[in-house]
């Protein structure tokens, strides 16, 4: 059997069933909204548990080509049993998958083994590709997982030679080619891990280019990760709140934060090293056909990707080279999106209308794109990460899955 705190499902995203708790959707005082995502008589169905061990706890992917849906349990002991706080014994994190036709439950194992994985992302029909959180002097990677051959491949273990802490969670983005993940020093929090040097952060990976950038530095607990429609903000769900998963640090917020994201260090504008603008000496532009791509308005290729001096579009050369950004995202102007007061945040995921749904303490909570809340999906206990599905939702939550139906939105 996996294992996580409650595992929960919605079948039509955002129905839940009656059969966990009276009342299971909230609205707040957008109840027209609310219930245009959520019918107000759907129902939550518990379609997996245990009563052993959190077997449901992070890394929900869905694959459509055999409606499995992947996951990952808590920290187990050699026992299988749950591991709360430190540890001496040896520890492991079990990946499984259920079946959403016929709720078959069945342990998977990777070859090579993933060293304690957590979050998760699908990134083609066969592939998925999961935050490995590391055990011991080994640190944190990105690890591209088979989900047929069970076969798995070591992407990024380090940042400029360093090891990372333990990573937590990831998204991928179709505009920049890459994904965004945290890694917050969880492993030697919870004493699974050797202490990194490298500062809880939030980076970029791009794996065309085989490169990672750090983005920010200064949340303490970087956790759950989600992009909007236009990939033009981040979310980030800051948990570091929490010590050692027990006890609470009341000077660090239990919020969701939101970054505007851009590209390179100025995002789109193309700067020569001298700081002025590619403007012709006849005051005409350099004709970039949409400002991004390195396309000239004849259709060859402008050649500044590795310093070369710019060609004018009447083949003329400025002579002197340009300043062209590494066309990586960076994260600027953190704000506050939800406050939670004294609830918590953990996985993020959006809906097809940018709608944010976040994993919280006593359930989920649905944001609307402007940080109001529109409801609330009351399961009873803590959900830890969802997944949406074609017509419903998914909730992890630890020692359960649940499964919901006639929802009305789709996941992103």
């Amino acid at each position: 059997m996996c294992r996580t705190k409650e595992f929960f499902a919605f079948l039509q995203l955002l129905a839940l069933t009656g059969i966990c708790c009276a009342a299971p959707f909230l609205n707040s005082s957008a109840e027209a909204e609310f219930f245009g995502l959520i019918h107000p008589n759907a129902t939550l169905e518990v379609i997996a548990e245990s009563d052993r061990n959190l077997f449901a706890h992070e890394a929900p992917v869905w694959i459509p080509g055999t409606d499995d849906l992947f996951f990952v349990s808590n920290r187990l002991d050699g026992e299988n049993k749950t591991v709360s706080g430190h540890s001496d014994v040896p520890v492991h994190i079990q990946m499984a998958k259920i079946n959403l036709n016929t709720r078959r439950v069945e342990n998977v194992y990777p070859k090579p083994e993933i060293l304690l994985p957590n979050g998760a992302v699908r990134i083609s029909e066969d592939e998925i590709l999961v935050c490995s959180q590391g055990l011991g002097a080994v640190g944190g990677s990105l690890v591209r997982l088979n989900v047929r051959t069970l076969e798995s491949t070591t992407l990024l273990n380090s940042f400029n030679g360093e090891p990372f802490n333990s990573l937590n969670d990831l998204v991928y983005s179709s505009v920049y080619r890459g994904f965004f993940f945290t890694d917050p020093p969880y492993g030697a929090d919870q004493g699974f891990r050797n202490a990194s040097r490298l500062p809880p952060s939030l980076y970029f990976y791009s794996p065309s280019k085989n490169s990672v950038k750090v983005l920010n530095t200064e949340m303490v607990k970087p956790n759950g990760v989600a992009l909007s429609l236009d990939s033009r903000t981040l979310y980030v769900s800051e948990s570091g709140y929490l010590i050692d998963g027990i006890l609470v640090n009341h000077s660090v917020p239990r919020v969701i934060y939101k970054f505007d994201i851009t590209v390179g260090t100025d995002g789109r504008t193309d700067e020569r090293t001298d700081g002025r603008t590619d403007e012709r000496t006849d005051g005409r532009t350099d004709g970039r056909t949409d400002g991004r791509t390195d396309k000239r308005t004849d259709g060859r290729t402008d050649g500044w990707t590795d310093g070369r001096t710019y060609g004018w579009t009447d083949g003329r050369t400025d002579g002197r080279t340009v300043g062209r950004t590494d066309g990586l995202p960076e994260v600027t102007k953190r704000s506050v999106f939800a406050d939670l007061n004294a609830n918590y945040a953990d996985g993020l995921k959006l809906d097809d209308r940018g709608n944010v749904w976040a994993g919280v303490g006593d359930g989920v909570n649905v944001y609307a794109p402007d940080g109001r809340m529109l409801g609330k999906i009351a399961t009873g206990s803590g959900v830890t990460n969802i997944a949406f599905i074609p017509d419903g939702l998914i909730m992890l939550a630890e020692s359960k899955n649940f499964q919901t139906s006639q929802c009305y939105r789709k996941g992103i």
